[in-house]
């Protein structure tokens, strides 16, 4: 048995040397996070089937379109931001006061409470009474959501993935049950999203109060990081536009096309998602690292790590299109219309190839070149997917987030080297 040990130690560190990545630190960390992730695909997957066949096309599109909108209600609470800016933080061994972050983050969130109100007001007058109660649950539901949700980034800056994958698997299974018994129960979009509401920002808060009392932070710690809330807000005012290009397909579908074109192109891109999602660790347990390690030493690794990525990535594609049109006949029968438009789709996922270029960026505080691709990015996006969908409708925007993925990641990659 030692000797078996031994020998796949060895195997390792020999592997580790060859592809100059630290594969212990992937499995132990690596590991845990993405037995999360497949969980969480499992979960979504799951849940998808219950949701097509439980609500109307015009339902779910309604469903999605709310859950889009939370997106751009979230972004006065500053949560992208001050969590990676907390991450940073820990992860330099520094001990920044917990309490300070979130009340930052409670003053901006007044923006979002009042735009909530206001959407509420503007659905009455339209008499859409089931969009104008959720504005109306989510003014009050969504900043403690969004905020209380910084406690991911005590665990992410401590490293230990594997407590958080635990917190992220109990939460995604009642998360999971809660949603899909509203939608076998109910049938309806509102019920689906005020379940989303009080759920989320339930079992939120729930971890926040744990992760603060298992590391014995104090609520009322005073210790300054000024520098860190700083580039929070920086983090934060930079994700603006990215964050409304990362909606603006579901929202122009949905007000352009009609809720059920939103339904079919959600389900359309749904999988690919997904499957993106389970890769996207490899995010989290790079960002941590690159705060430690040295720039050039970074920038010269990258080019062996693209050419991993693109192997990768063009392995998964190729596996999706075998598998997309039985997936979809077997589970999800009343989207057929959506395999074409998914095979399509499956292409963006050509960019997780340059994906350590925006891990760098962020972990070696480049401001000024993440302002840069924070506009230049998301504005690109906005113009070429409302000029496509206007003239191609669905495939417009497929073609459009195909187009727009691999110039974002061109565009970091750039401003790495420059």
């Amino acid at each position: 048995m030692y000797n078996i040990k031994s020998y796949i130690y060895s195997l390792l560190y020999k592997l580790s040397r060859f592809l100059k990545t630290d594969i212990f630190y992937l499995i132990k960390q690596g590991g845990a996070v993405e037995i999360s992730k497949i969980v969480s695909l499992i979960l979504s997957f799951l849940l998808s089937i219950v949701l097509a066949n439980f609500l109307s096309q015009e339902e779910y599109g309604t469903y999605k379109y709310a859950l889009s909108i939370f997106a751009y209600l979230s972004i006065p609470t500053l949560a992208y931001g001050m969590t990676t800016s907390l991450s940073r933080s820990i992860a330099q061994n520094k001990q920044p006061a917990v309490l300070r972050y979130i009340t930052v983050q409670l003053k901006w969130s007044f923006l979002s409470f009042l735009a909530s109100i206001g959407l509420s007001v503007y659905y009455l007058i339209q008499q859409n009474f089931t969009l104008s109660i959720v504005f109306i649950a989510s003014s009050l539901l969504l900043p403690v959501m969004e905020i209380a949700n910084i406690y991911t980034a005590i665990w992410q800056g401590r490293k230990d993935f594997v407590s958080l994958s635990k917190i992220n698997i109990v939460s995604k299974t009642i998360s999971t049950i809660a949603l899909a018994l509203a939608a076998i129960l109910s049938k309806n979009a509102l019920l689906m999203i005020l379940v989303y509401l009080i759920i989320f920002s339930s079992i939120r808060f729930y971890f926040l109060v744990y992760t603060l009392k298992k590391h014995k932070i104090s609520i009322s710690k005073t210790v300054k990081d000024e520098e860190g809330i700083s580039y929070g807000k920086h983090l934060s005012f930079i994700s603006i536009l990215e964050i409304i290009s990362s909606h603006i397909d579901k929202i122009l579908t949905f007000h352009i096309l009609g809720p059920a074109q939103l339904a079919v192109y959600a389900f359309a891109i749904a999988i690919p998602e997904q499957i993106k999602s389970v890769l996207k660790p490899l995010d989290t347990l790079a960002y941590p690292k690159f705060v430690e390690r040295d720039e050039e030493e970074i920038k010269k690794s990258l080019p062996r790590k693209f050419a991993q990525l693109f192997a990768l990535s063009v392995i998964i594609i190729a596996a999706y299109w075998i598998a997309a049109p039985f997936i979809y006949k077997i589970f999800f029968p009343q989207y057929t219309q959506s395999i074409f438009y998914s095979q399509i789709f499956a292409i963006s996922m050509i960019n997780l190839t340059l994906f350590p270029s925006g891990t760098f960026l962020r972990a070696k505080k480049k401001i000024k070149k993440q302002y840069i691709a924070g506009i230049i990015n998301p504005l690109f996006n906005i113009a070429i997917t409302t000029a496509l969908i206007i003239n191609y409708g669905i495939m417009g925007i497929i073609i459009a987030r195909i187009i727009t993925r691999v110039f974002s990641s061109l565009l970091n990659t750039y401003l790495v080297y420059k």
